[in-house]
């Protein structure tokens, strides 16, 4: 079989792999990750298929997040779940996020959007990773909490949520040997993290208890919070306190800078591209802006996916359907980045052209912005939802003006960034 061709990583993307990870990656195929290593890339979308989908009750998520020590960083929620335990988990979590439930956030992202346009003054030089990250935690925050914090909490809360990135970076991708257990400032800081997300959120539990066992609210009534505490298992039983702090621990990390992470990358491409950004407004002035963003960003996490690669370790051997055998100890990297340029599936596939999403989906098994199988992101609509929100009512009102487009460099940690934010100007659009 010929090669479908080559994709090169950026060395951002090669360091975090290895700095012996190859510069141009080969389709088609199961590549090495680094001379002698049992780490695999997979590059074939029917063995990414096969490693998720069909084939999925042989493979698992790494130890790093589903061991003891992992789920105590983490949390015991249905991130770092697996098996029996994270299908019950989901069925249960799954009715909230469904496409339909969360229309109802949809005032909530667009109170806040237009929150931040305002404070987004015309002449101001802003950080666009930044600013996106913080505006995305907000709205989680408020779909969460529906209005049930103060300014001072919220504000506690979004510095500890910060500050829980920092420290899941610095455990993925920190270079210092057993940085689990120094004593340094990013894991005091976590853990005083974790003290004020408990101090704001447990209070907040016990009252929304309180309210229903007076009979003061209805089921599924308000925010997510809400539904977290309504939801029951096939036996008629709730979540713990416990349980729901975390899946707000989840929610909180998950739930922000993935897609504040994609909205940097629509900004970047739309700046870019002129044409793009053009035809994105005349379909908002048209009143089809919703689909209309809704091809940006899918188009832009193609090219940028926030989520660029994760790993997957085979429980037994198996054989991929195109890679050849992979045994127990292997570690198989799954790259969107590489697999969403696959020309075979996107001509042109370094092109950002929306237009692609317009008329047909791509092969599922080679565009994975959100993940497949069982493991697949359950937030995907309410993601696609904000972003395509938050864009229809930014882009017409501000204009997102790069400062210097030509030096920014993908940096991939949990989430794919651009290395060292993304400073733009402030532009007000002509009335």
């Amino acid at each position: 079989m010929t090669s479908a061709g080559t994709v090169e990583l950026p060395r951002h993307l090669r360091r975090t792999l290895g700095l012996l990870a190859p510069r141009r990656v080969e389709l088609d195929a199961r590549v090495r990750v680094r001379p002698w290593s049992s780490a695999w890339l997979l590059t074939h979308p029917e063995d990414v298929q096969h490693v998720l989908v069909t084939g999925a009750e042989r493979y698992g998520k790494t130890p790093f997040l589903t061991s003891a020590e992992g789920r105590r960083r983490a949390g015991q929620g249905l991130l770092t779940s697996s098996g029996e335990e994270h299908l019950r988990q989901r069925r249960l979590l799954q009715p909230l996020f469904h496409r339909r439930a969360v229309e109802r956030f949809e005032g909530t992202i667009d109170a806040r959007a237009e929150r931040w346009i305002a404070s987004a003054a015309p002449g101001n030089v802003i950080d666009l990773a930044a600013e996106m990250a913080d505006l995305t935690q907000r709205v989680i925050l408020s779909i969460l909490f529906d209005g049930d914090l103060g300014a001072e909490d919220e504000e506690r809360l979004a510095r500890a949520i910060r500050a829980r990135r920092r420290y899941t970076e610095y455990v993925y991708h920190g270079r210092l040997p057993w940085r689990t257990r120094l004593p340094t400032r990013v894991l005091r800081a976590n853990r005083q993290a974790l003290a004020a997300i408990d101090a704001v959120l447990l209070p907040v539990l016990a009252r929304r208890r309180g309210r229903r066992a007076a009979g003061g609210q209805a089921p599924g009534e308000s925010d997510l919070i809400d539904g977290l505490l309504d939801a029951r298992y096939a036996d008629g039983s709730g979540m713990t306190d416990a349980q729901v702090r975390d899946e707000v621990l989840t929610f909180t990390s998950t739930g922000y800078e993935t897609l504040g992470d994609a909205l940097t990358w629509a900004w970047y491409h739309l700046d870019r591209h002129p044409e793009a950004e053009a035809a994105l407004l005349d379909a908002i002035a048209g009143g089809d802006g919703a689909a209309h963003a809704e091809r940006v960003l899918a188009e832009a996490i193609r090219l940028h996916p926030p989520t660029w690669i994760f790993a997957r370790t085979p429980v037994a051997a198996d054989e991929l359907p195109r890679g050849g055998r992979v045994e127990v100890g292997d570690t198989l990297f799954l790259c969107q980045y590489v697999l969403h340029r696959h020309p075979a599936y996107f001509p042109d596939p370094e092109r950002f052209e929306p237009q692609r999403f317009a008329d047909s989906r791509p092969t599922r098994a080679a565009y994975l912005p959100f993940g497949d199988g069982a493991h697949k992101c359950i937030g995907e609509h309410l993601a696609r939802l904000e972003g395509a929100r938050i864009l229809v009512r930014v882009a017409p009102r501000r204009k997102l003006r790069l400062l210097a487009p030509q030096r920014v460099e993908p940096w991939g940690g949990i989430t794919l960034r651009p290395k060292g934010g993304l400073p733009a100007r402030v532009e007000s659009r002509a009335a």
